[in-house]
Formats: structure tokens, C-alpha cells, sequence
């Protein structure tokens, strides 16, 4: 029943949060039926927890590797949903020598929370679609050289690869690179969340972390 409340808690503080923002909540009907599904979904498993015959099989569900490796990403989705479900107008700037009003007015284009976070995926429009992880358009353009003549050319994108002085040498090797960064960094983010979990579970069963961690392994 805490964590019912816990998590009922942290959704009025999100809805708060967006609700005094300069911005107008809107509220798609796409998004109702998530909130409803997330309701009842929470609602059952406070029902589950209370009743021993029924709170049973589920506890034998997540005691399985396999079970418990499809909750973690099936909670991945379940998050990136419920981003995409939060949906607002932003405020629009008082534009310089209009006369002030109190009356606030708002953009016609409706962004979620994950259009948010994604925002430079979203801006970042090149002309034309390219090859994953290219440096150069898809399709070739006439292209005005240094020297005053024109050529038939695949131009340089806009965004992707523009910090690269010569993409042909230093492409592989950024994206190398890169990739390793991410491998690292997600490695240490999976590595502070499982000693969270494993320190909270010591801290459960009155144990030591470590002697915790062994029984998990094993």
C-alpha cells in the first residue's frame, strides 16, 4: 500500500509540475486510455499484494531469471510510453514592442516530455534521408567550388558528422569512440543501479551486501 501511494504520489507530482509551468496541458485521448491501463495496472497489484494465494505465483514469476530480464525491459517501453503520454503546448515569448496583456497564448504544435528530451533528434532536420551514421547527403546537388566552378557532389550534412575536419579519416574512429563511451558509461549506470538494488535488499534481509550479492549469483 506505501508504494501504491508512493507511486500515486510521484504521478501528482509530475501532473503538478507540468500543470504550474508555462506551458497548457493537453490531454489526448490516446493519453486517457494509458493513464486508465496505468491505474488499473497498479490497482491490481496493490490487490495482488494484500492477498497471500494471489501475490504467490507472482513471486515465483520474478524469482525467474528470464521473467525478471523481460520485466526490466518491458519497464523500459513502460517509461518511454508514459514520456510520450505527457502532452503540453508550450507558452510563446512576448514578442519585442507588443503591447503587454495577461493573456498568455500558446504554440500550435503539441510536444510530449520525450519531444523534450529529444529535442536536438527532433530539430536537427537535414535535407534529405542518408545512410545510418553517414556524413554526407543521400542524393547528389550541383555544389558551387572554391574556385568559382560547379560539380555534381554529395554535400556535407548539416548536423551529422559536422564536427569531423575530414569525415573520410575520422569517421570510423569517432564512431568507435563513441560507442565505447556509451558501453562504458552505460556499464557504470548498470553497475550503481544493481548495487542500489542489492544494498536495499541487504538492508531488507538484515545481511551483509556482500553475502546479499553471493546468494543472487548463486
Amino acid at each position: 500500500m506505501k508504494r501504491l501511494g508512493l507511486a500515486l504520489a510521484v504521478l501528482l507530482a509530475i501532473a503538478l509540475a507540468l500543470w504550474s509551468a508555462p506551458l497548457k496541458v493537453v490531454l489526448l485521448w490516446t493519453d486517457a486510455l494509458v493513464f486508465l491501463l496505468l491505474a488499473t495496472v497498479l490497482v491490481f497489484f496493490a490487490r495482488v499484494r494484500r492477498v497471500p494465494h494471489l501475490r504467490a505465483p507472482w513471486q515465483q514469476v520474478l524469482r525467474r531469471p528470464l521473467a525478471a530480464a523481460s520485466l526490466v525491459v518491458l519497464a523500459a517501453y513502460v517509461a518511454v510510453g508514459l514520456l510520450d503520454s505527457l502532452h503540453f503546448r508550450q507558452q510563446l515569448p512576448v514578442q519585442a514592442g507588443a503591447q503587454e496583456t495577461h493573456q498568455a497564448y500558446y504554440a500550435v504544435e503539441v510536444l510530449s516530455l520525450l519531444d523534450v528530451i529529444a529535442t536536438p533528434l527532433r530539430t536537427r532536420l537535414e535535407k534529405t534521408y542518408s545512410a545510418p551514421l553517414a556524413t554526407h547527403l543521400y542524393s547528389k546537388e550541383t555544389v558551387v567550388l572554391p574556385d568559382g566552378t560547379t560539380a555534381r557532389l554529395y554535400p556535407r550534412l548539416k548536423y551529422g558528422g559536422a564536427h569531423l575536419a575530414d569525415p573520410v579519416a575520422d569517421r570510423d574512429a569517432d564512431i568507435a569512440r563513441r560507442a565505447a563511451t556509451a558501453v562504458a558509461l552505460g556499464l557504470l549506470a548498470w553497475a550503481v543501479l544493481v548495487a542500489a538494488w542489492v544494498a536495499w535488499l541487504a538492508r531488507r534481509h538484515g545481511r551483509d551486501a556482500r553475502a546479499e550479492l553471493r546468494d543472487i549469483l548463486h
